[in-house]
């Protein structure tokens, strides 16, 4: 996309319909009209680095749900330690990203309860994935974790405006973490 920009005429009001000849390096044209000039460096990255960053958070629980039958030699007083930042670190997110929401967010202690109880369950699966169940069944049993925590919450009741709002990220998160 930013290649698409910079060979373009940098013009946000250059479009397929509206071209402006001559004015690009190799098109006439923006690929994204009408987004202003910092959106085609972004545009379909975001995804990419908010996947990454939530990745980066999501680290410890990732490292135990693939520890397997090591369970037993892998976990230390480090893994546990790195699990509660990763609690305190989403926990945090939520709660922020909620206040930041307003009245956006209906229902806001009921949405950060379930979300608390939400992360305590993975952090829990997490730390039982390889004492008596087989790995399947505890990646089945996050899925539906992540599912009702998703379904459950009031967030999921109220309509996401077309816009990237507080409450719109927190979405996001809900429908991206912990996958």
């Amino acid at each position: 996309n930013a290649a698409m920009w910079l060979l373009g005429p940098r013009d946000p009001n250059c479009s397929f319909r509206t071209p402006c000849p001559g004015k690009g390096i190799l098109f006439d044209f923006t690929e994204d009209p009408y987004s202003g000039t910092m959106e085609p460096y972004l545009n379909q990255m975001w995804y990419t680095v908010f996947l990454l960053l939530l990745t980066l958070i999501n680290r410890p629980l990732f490292t135990l749900l693939s520890a397997g039958s090591e369970w037993a030699n892998f976990i230390s007083t480090w893994t546990l330690g790195w699990l509660v930042v990763q609690f305190v670190a989403m926990v945090t997110i939520c709660v922020a990203l909620t206040s930041l929401a307003g009245d956006d967010c209906q229902h806001p202690t009921t949405l950060l309860v379930c979300l608390a109880l939400s992360e305590s369950a993975f952090m829990l699966l997490a730390l039982a994935s390889s004492w008596w169940w087989p790995h399947r069944v505890m990646h089945y049993a996050c899925a539906a974790v992540a599912i009702l925590r998703l379904s459950i919450t009031p967030i999921a009741r109220v309509p996401v405006a077309n816009d990237i709002t507080p409450s719109y990220l927190l979405y996001l998160i809900l429908s991206t973490n912990s996958w």
